[in-house]
């Protein structure tokens, strides 16, 4: 395949939907990555891992380390989904994204041997796939590798050399795949947890850190829980804390930049070359699209990718702190599986009105069907489209926060972007 070809090829599988998991039209196991990375000669036993897994922060925490070790000698891969903008964004090496040669090269690979060995993966086991071929291809000596969904089962988790191996923050998502309880999820994430490994860990409940200790137990792994913090300085150019710095506002943002300083910590100890001004710099050069980002400042426009209660709750802070007492239009846009109910009764105080919107996803939940929701609980909503709601947006100078489903938050923010610089 040339370029081209590749990304008509990579774009045109079927999006994952885990109703197909649940009646069994899909398998979410590590059965046919397994036997793929087999056949491409088990590309991911060539690199050593920092493996991430969570249902919050785990992007933030990825981004602040990578920013991190890319200012050191060594090659650093990187590995996240889905992507916002461009499909390469997913894999990348020294803050480059996989070139159009490789990726064409390395897909053709992946489908010649799927189709060879009559094996039908997944569009992520593809990806997953590619990157670990691209990985050993650049050299990488370690690589951040970010967890798509759970963690034992996820098709990540086939990598065995897991020099650390990071949970952020849990909460309840995608329950009807990993559980109803904070301990059944707690256990699929720990999943990555390999043999002799250091395991950092977010500040949790006693639910979810038993079971961490627990796994940690099993595999002879080192348990290390971040101590919490919070910012010693906060505005909207960015946040203080410990010494450090960083430009991403959230207010979970310093603990996450402190599973990220852990961990190096413990690199250090370990002999990699890293230094505390590398630590420092990395901190701050740090930027992380689509949480709680501020895209426009007059007037305020900010785009939050927060789509479960857990996120929804920190919006809601971060909103608080560095808007206090302000009335916020949302324009929301959620996958139907999600909690759009709790969502709304969390932020429909904070609300002037919402627009509603209909995320680019077969899993999306209707517009009309969610302004009708909204206006069920006595809020203002409006049903609209992504076109319609940046030409109202010409007209409000009122603070507007989009959030949601992150099929539709990456195109708005370019969208808005792109406004902006041609009215330049």
């Amino acid at each position: 395949m040339n370029y081209q070809e590749t990304i008509d090829w990579l774009t045109h599988f079927p999006i994952f939907q885990p109703k197909n998991v649940i009646n069994g039209k899909a398998r979410m196991d590590l059965i046919t990555i397994r036997a793929l990375l087999s056949y491409l000669g088990n590309p991911q036993d060539a690199c050593s891992f920092i493996h991430i897994a969570g249902t919050n922060g785990k992007g933030s925490t990825a981004a602040y380390l990578y920013s991190i070790l890319t200012q050191t000698p060594m090659h650093i891969g990187f590995f996240t989904s889905p992507y916002l903008f461009d499909w390469q964004e997913q894999i990348q090496v020294d803050n480059q994204w996989i070139d159009d040669s490789s990726l064409a090269v390395l897909a053709s690979l992946v489908r010649d041997t799927a189709q060879t060995y009559h094996l039908h993966p997944s569009i992520y086991e593809v990806t997953c796939a590619i990157a670990f071929l691209y990985f050993q291809q650049k050299k990488c000596n370690l690589v951040i590798l970010e967890v798509g969904l759970g963690g034992d089962q996820d098709a990540t988790n086939v990598v065995s050399h897991t020099i650390c191996a990071l949970i952020t923050a849990i909460g309840l998502d995608h329950t009807e795949l990993l559980g109803n309880t904070l301990s059944e999820i707690a256990s699929h994430k720990s999943g990555i947890i390999k043999p002799d490994c250091d395991v950092i860990v977010y500040p949790q409940t006693k639910e979810v850190i038993d079971v961490i200790a627990a796994k940690c137990h099993q595999m002879q792994a080192r348990m290390h829980i971040v101590p919490q913090i919070q910012a010693d300085t906060q505005d909207l150019s960015g946040q203080t804390f410990k010494g450090y710095r960083t430009h991403l506002l959230g207010t979970y943002q310093v603990q996450n930049a402190m599973m990220a300083i852990q961990t190096c910590h413990l690199l250090q100890k370990k002999g990699y070359p890293l230094s505390q001004s590398d630590i420092h710099y990395g901190i701050e050069k740090t930027t992380w699209p689509c949480r709680f980002e501020i895209i426009q400042k007059d007037p305020i426009r900010i785009v939050d990718g927060s789509h479960n209660i857990q996120g929804v709750r920190t919006l809601k802070e971060s909103l608080e702190t560095y808007f206090k007492d302000q009335k916020i239009i949302f324009v929301m846009g959620v996958l139907q599986d999600k909690a759009y109910e709790e969502m709304i009764d969390i932020l429909g105080p904070l609300s002037a009105g919402f627009f509603t919107i209909t995320p680019p996803n077969p899993r999306a939940l209707d517009a009309y069907e969610l302004a009708t929701r909204i206006q069920s609980k006595g809020y203002k909503a409006v049903s609209s489209s992504m076109a319609q709601v940046i030409d109202q947006m010409h007209s409000i100078d009122s603070i507007v926060c989009f959030f949601g489903s992150l099929y539709y938050v990456g195109q708005i923010r370019k969208k808005i972007l792109d406004e902006n610089k041609g009215s330049q």
